[in-house]
Parts: C-alpha cells; structure tokens; sequence
C-alpha cells in the first residue's frame, strides 16, 4: 500500500503542477501585456478556487517575482519534477527495487529544499498559494513513505 500512496500522492502533485503552470503562465501574460481586457482576465484569474483571500491567493504569489526562480516560474520545474517521480514510483512498485525507491527518496528530498525556499518566499510576503501548500504536503509524504520503505524493506526489497 505504501508505494500506491506514493503513485497516488505523485498523479496528484502531477495535476497541481500543471494547473499551476497553467496559472503561472495567464498570470505572466496578464502582467506582461496590461491593458482595459487584462482587467476582465485578472478578475477572472483571481476567482479560481486557490484565491481564497488576500493571503491565501495563488494568482497574488504568482503575479509576484518571488515566485520565480532564475526567472523560471516554480510550477514549471514542479511540472517536470512530479512526472519523473510518477515514472520512478511505477517502476519501483514493479521492480521492488531498493535503488529506485532510494533515487524517489533522494528527488523528494531535494524537492523539499526547493520547496523551503519558495515557502520562504511566501512568509516573507505574506501570501501562501494553497495549491503550492498542497504540493508540499504531497512531496513530504513521499519523502515520509519512501523512508518508511526503505526502512521497512532494506533487507527484503533487491538491491
């Protein structure tokens, strides 16, 4: 059951990602090309389900340069990163392979620093994007079960 919460919890963080990104990017084009229409399109970007209030406001983190790292939106790189972990997790639930899950371990763990930062970002402002909170609630709990395999599994699971 643990590497089906860990397939689960990766799909998962695979659709965030990608409404992200795809919030990301209306976002960046409302900023970079304002106008009388961007106001309809921001009103219209600020009422999705992830902008709660002013400081629970996805579009209002986006729109701010914090939420970009070397200029690269954050949900781009959360876009490649929870795809390769959905690959590794399916290969690991197949393979039982110790190597794997510790490579899914590895990846989590950096996606936790790169998380920090951003969350980081989001104190210092003081607005959180809930779907970014989601995403490191899902990469935790990866981390968490991939910890729990190897620990549970060192001896079992091949190398």
């Amino acid at each position: 059951w643990l590497f089906i919460s860990i397939i689960n919890l990766t799909f998962l963080g695979i659709i965030n990602a990608f409404y992200l990104s795809y919030e990301a990017h209306q976002i960046s084009q409302l900023v970079s090309q304002p106008s009388y229409w961007t106001l309809f399109q921001w009103w219209f970007v600020k009422n999705t389900f992830c902008d709660i209030n002013e400081t629970f406001s996805c579009s209002s983190f986006m729109a701010n340069p914090a939420s970009k790292l070397f200029w690269i939106p954050f949900p781009y790189i959360a876009a490649i990163v929870y795809p390769i972990l959905f690959i590794l997790s399916l290969i690991a639930f197949r393979a039982k392979s110790n190597n794997i899950v510790r490579a899914i371990f590895i990846l989590s763990l950096m996606w936790i620093a790169f998380n920090s930062i951003i969350i980081s970002r989001e104190f210092t402002l003081w607005v959180f994007c809930p779907a970014c909170l989601m995403c490191t609630a899902y990469i935790v709990s990866i981390a968490i079960l991939s910890g729990i395999i190897l620990k549970n599994n060192k001896k079992v699971i091949s190398k």
